[in-house]
């Protein structure tokens, strides 16, 4: 699986878990949020060239801003896109949640549209900090997907190893066979246990 691909996966698992995950109600004593505010970003337009590899130009220009702007830019990139993606927010300990617990329950990490929307805007954060999986590279995340399905058989799901042969074709919900949808709201507990197999704070980040 190309980079990009892998770039997509987890930005849709992330999705997933964080729009089923707790909103810091009264089961989960949740750090302060403050809403990342900042000026409109322009209207992104989509990359050319390369489908599979972060395009250089938007990758040198990031390197200019912080965490917060390459958030706020990716997630007003995705409202433009059609997807009405909740800002991302700071945790008290400075850390970005690019995907808020417990919001955006209305998006289907599995809806080509919102796909496709990932494809124009994941080149606006390839190589942030606060991304799922950072740190990792391509055999490092691949093998982590790896034990993340072992993690999820040894709980009793019935899910096959994770195929990385066809790209992102049937999104999240098909990565680990037909029985395992990572994204359901029922599977929540699951993929909040076995996401470990990424090291610590997992591919969702804070999302927990």
């Amino acid at each position: 699986m190309k980079s990009r691909n892998l770039l997509i996966l987890l930005l849709a698992l992330a999705l997933g878990a964080a729009a089923c995950g707790s909103d810091g109600g009264d089961t989960v004593e949740a750090a302060p949020l403050i809403v990342v505010e900042g000026t409109q970003a322009p209207d992104a337009e989509p990359t050319e060239g390369s489908v599979d590899q972060p395009d250089a130009d938007a990758t040198d220009a990031s390197a200019d801003q912080t965490d917060e702007e390459l958030a706020l830019e990716f997630t007003q990139c995705m409202r433009g896109e059609g997807v009405d993606l909740a800002d991302p927010t700071v945790d008290a300990d400075g850390s970005i949640q690019l995907f808020q617990p417990g919001a955006n329950s209305n998006i289907d990490p599995n809806d080509p549209d919102v796909t496709d929307a990932f494809e124009v805007c994941g080149d606006l954060i390839a190589g942030a900090s606060f991304l799922p999986g950072a740190g990792l590279d391509q055999s490092e995340i691949e093998d982590a997907l790896l034990g993340f399905a072992q993690c999820l058989r040894d709980l009793g799901f019935d899910v096959d190893d994770p195929d990385l042969s066809g790209g992102f074709a049937g999104g999240p919900a098909g990565i680990f066979g037909d029985n395992f949808d990572p994204t359901d709201p029922a599977n929540a507990d699951a993929v909040q246990e076995c996401q470990a197999a990424f090291g610590a704070g997992g591919p969702f980040g804070g999302n927990n």
